[in-house]
C-alpha cells in the first residue's frame, strides 16, 4: 500500500514554495499526495515561528494534525519550517506527537543526495545563521 501524504502549509510564501518542493519530492518518491487530512497516513506541517500569532498557529496544528493518529489513518508526524529550526530541542522534548523533524537541509538519512540540492533548501527568510 502507497503512503499518502499532506503537507500543511503555515506562514510566509518562502514557506509555500518549500512545500512545493517538499511535495515533488514525496510525490518522486512514490507516496501519494492527498488533499484531505484524514485520508494521510504521514502529515507534512511546514511551520512558522517568527512572530506569537504564528508560532501559536504552529503548535495548534501540529497538536490538531497529532489527533489524527488517534481517529484517522495517520502513522507519522513530521515538522518543518521556522519554528523548528528555532525551537528544535523544546519541540521535541515538549511534543511527543512529533515523529521526525525536517529542517531546510533535507529529510535526513534517507533522502538521496541529489534531491539536498534542490532549490531553496538552504536559503530563505527562514533560515537562521550558523544553522
Amino acid at each position: 500500500m502507497t503512503e499518502k501524504v499532506k503537507v500543511v502549509t503555515l506562514g510566509c510564501e518562502k514557506n509555500l514554495v518549500d512545500s512545493e518542493i517538499m511535495s515533488g519530492l514525496v510525490h518522486e518518491r512514490g507516496y501519494s499526495l492527498v488533499s484531505e487530512k484524514e485520508e494521510a497516513t504521514i502529515i507534512i506541517v511546514n511551520t512558522c515561528g517568527f512572530i506569537d500569532a504564528a508560532k501559536e498557529e504552529s503548535v495548534n496544528t501540529i497538536l490538531d494534525m497529532a489527533e489524527l493518529k488517534q481517529t484517522a489513518n495517520l502513522k507519522a508526524l513530521i515538522v518543518s519550517g521556522c519554528l523548528t529550526q528555532r525551537y528544535k530541542e523544546e519541540l521535541l522534548k515538549e511534543m511527543p506527537e512529533i515523529d521526525r523533524d525536517r529542517r531546510h537541509g533535507g529529510f535526513s538519512q534517507h533522502q538521496p543526495d541529489h534531491r539536498r540540492s534542490a532549490p531553496r533548501k538552504q536559503a530563505g527568510v527562514c533560515r537562521q545563521p550558523g544553522l
